[in-house]
């Protein structure tokens, strides 16, 4: 059973931790292709280090697929030595996710399996640690992916709604950062691109540009309201921002 507190516990070079949040329950989804099966990583398993292995290759292979990123055509179409430096890189991100144990508490993760147990689809996310002053109110969809033959089938449509779901009464607003070629896909979900008209829209978008080389030529933010009724996460954000040192 899933509690209200979160614990991470070494173990034998094992991570073991426990969600805040409600659980999601297992559930099928059928698609042209065949049937999956959709459900939470299990919170009160442990997290081994063969599991990580798992995601990271399973995101840097989809990733590579679709962007014009030369960091992800290098891992595509390099060396084996090039492809393994990259999924390093990714390994330890992805580790440093799950031994976060202030991301824990809010962390989502759906894997879509098929009949035979293969990862076909997983969706990762928790409280925003992107841009200052936003984990306490807004959910960060850092990872979400299918396989080929399950794209234009619907799983990473259920998966995002499934997790927005179940996180909208913990956040307020929901931010991500879409590969451009995705960009259609968060818009039919109704994310919003940021508007640089808007001053504190654009302090962020700085922010952003200032810290990742890969915008805006490559990616695009996003964002959209899960509680229609709250003020958007953008002021306190911008004003935080704008309180950083200039070398920040």
């Amino acid at each position: 059973m899933i509690t209200q507190s979160s614990n991470l516990v070494p173990n034998n070079n094992r991570l073991t931790f426990k969600s805040r949040l409600n659980p999601i329950k297992p559930f099928i989804q059928n698609t042209k292709t065949g049937e999956l099966k959709i459900s939470e990583i299990n919170y009160d398993t442990d997290i081994t280090p063969e599991f990580i292995d798992k995601i990271t290759d399973f995101f840097c292979e989809n990733f590579s697929k679709y962007t014009t990123d030369n960091f992800w055509l290098r891992y595509r179409k390099g060396s084996a030595e090039q492809k393994k430096q990259h999924t390093q890189i990714f390994n330890k991100y992805y580790t440093n996710i799950f031994k976060n144990e202030e991301n824990n508490q809010d962390l989502t993760m759906l894997i879509a399996k098929d009949k035979d147990g293969k990862m076909q689809g997983a969706c990762l996310s928790y409280g925003c640690d992107e841009i200052p002053a936003s984990k306490s109110n807004v959910l960060y969809i850092d990872s979400v992916a299918t396989n080929d033959e399950y794209k234009n089938c619907g799983v990473a449509k259920v998966m995002m709604e499934k997790t927005l779901n179940v996180n909208k009464k913990r956040f307020t607003d929901v931010f991500l950062t879409s590969a451009n070629m995705a960009n259609k896909f968060y818009e039919k979900l109704g994310f919003k691109q940021f508007n640089a008209a808007d001053n504190e829209q654009k302090t962020i978008l700085d922010y952003i540009a200032k810290h990742r080389r890969d915008y805006p030529e490559h990616i695009m933010p996003y964002s959209k309201p899960l509680q229609e009724d709250k003020p958007r996460w953008f002021t306190n954000s911008a004003k935080a921002i704008k309180e950083l040192p200039d070398n920040y």
